[in-house]
């Protein structure tokens, strides 16, 4: 991870703790779009030389040219814990794979209930109250 330290220099930092230094799989989409980078690059030549702020800047306007919204490169991660959530992967699992030490941060900021597990609740109780109710 980078940071920039007092100077404005941008130095390597370590996590907060050992428990967020984590190895997370690289999805085969991800790893291809890497690799698809990376062959058009001269040898051991690094993948992203642009600072965090750029390639939260670049992001944002790349979302806002492709879909006439500016979307913000953090709100990936929203999104990602959100679909984890939608998928109904267990919340300890979630937790965990962001790097928080309880399912507490999960509960305050990420459990945003999807519309569509929304309905699919709903509908699921609508069945089982007509069953019941016949």
């Amino acid at each position: 991870m980078r940071s920039k330290d007092k100077g404005a220099t941008w130095t390597r930092k370590t996590t907060k703790t050992v428990d967020s230094t984590r190895v997370i799989r690289l999805f085969p989409q991800a790893y291809e779009a890497v690799s698809r980078a990376c062959a058009v690059l001269p040898p051991h030549s690094p993948l992203v030389t642009l600072s965090p702020n750029k390639i939260t800047d670049r992001f944002s306007c790349l979302c806002e040219l492709n879909t006439n919204r500016r979307i913000k490169f953090h709100w990936l991660r929203h999104f990602c814990v959100s679909a984890m959530i939608g998928q109904n992967v267990p919340k300890e699992y979630v937790y965990n794979y962001v790097g928080h030490n309880s399912s507490k941060m999960v509960d305050e900021v990420y459990f945003h209930i999807m519309a569509s597990v929304k309905t699919e609740t709903e509908d699921k109780m609508e069945a089982y109250f007509a069953s019941i109710l016949r």
